[in-house]
Order: C-alpha cells, then sequence, then structure tokens
C-alpha cells in the first residue's frame, strides 16, 4: 500500500490555472463597463450643456432673427458632438470585441493544451 500525502499545494495550482481564463475575463468585463459608464456620463453632460445652452439662448432673445440664428448655431454644435459620441461608441464597441475575441482565443488554447497534456 502506497502512503502518499496529498498535496494541497498542487491542488490549489491546478484551480488557478484552470480559473485563470474566467477571472481575466472578469477583469476585462468590469474594464470595458469601465469605459461604457465614462461614455454614458460624457453624454449626459453633452445633454445637460445643450439644455443649459438652450436655456440661455430664449432667456437673451432680443429678436426672432436672431433666436433663429442662435437655435441653428446651437444645433450645429449639438449635432457635431453627437456625431464625435457616437464614433466613441463605435471604438468602444471594436474595443470590446477585439478584447473578447482575444480571450475567447487565449482560453481556446489553453483547453486545448490542457486536453493534449491529458491524453
Amino acid at each position: 500500500m502506497s502512503n502518499q500525502m496529498f498535496d494541497v499545494t498542487n491542488l490549489f495550482n491546478s484551480y488557478r490555472q484552470a480559473l485563470a481564463p474566467v477571472a481575466k475575463a472578469q477583469q476585462e468585463a468590469v474594464k470595458i463597463l469601465e469605459t461604457f459608464a465614462r461614455y454614458q456620463l460624457a453624454l449626459a453632460g453633452d445633454c445637460i450643456d445643450w439644455s443649459v445652452s438652450q436655456a440661455k439662448a430664449i432667456s437673451d432673445v432680443k429678436s426672432p432673427s436672431e433666436f433663429v440664428a442662435q437655435q441653428s448655431e446651437l444645433s450645429t454644435k449639438a449635432g457635431e458632438q453627437i456625431r464625435k459620441r457616437s464614433q466613441e461608441l463605435t471604438q468602444i464597441a471594436t474595443d470590446t470585441q477585439g478584447t473578447v475575441k482575444q480571450w475567447f482565443g487565449e482560453a481556446s488554447a489553453k483547453l486545448a493544451e490542457v486536453t493534449r497534456k491529458a491524453a
């Protein structure tokens, strides 16, 4: 009868290696959520700025033609800002897709390596 000791360190190392891709995925997900939250905050700030500008334009009205000119200028600025924000959102989506693709590639490679070693 063999009398071998149970190796707890080896067990924990195996678990750590097996769950490493999941931990990395969680870290990346938190980074992505933070980026998206910052984007949402910036977008909300833009909306507040636009609302304040609208209120100021209405309160400073001297003539209808001046009001129309101010509204046109504010609309142009808002459209440009929305275009920039949509480009930022597209970049966030592209970066997220690349991160997820990289994670799947690494996880698949690790799984293939573990499977190869086990066989």
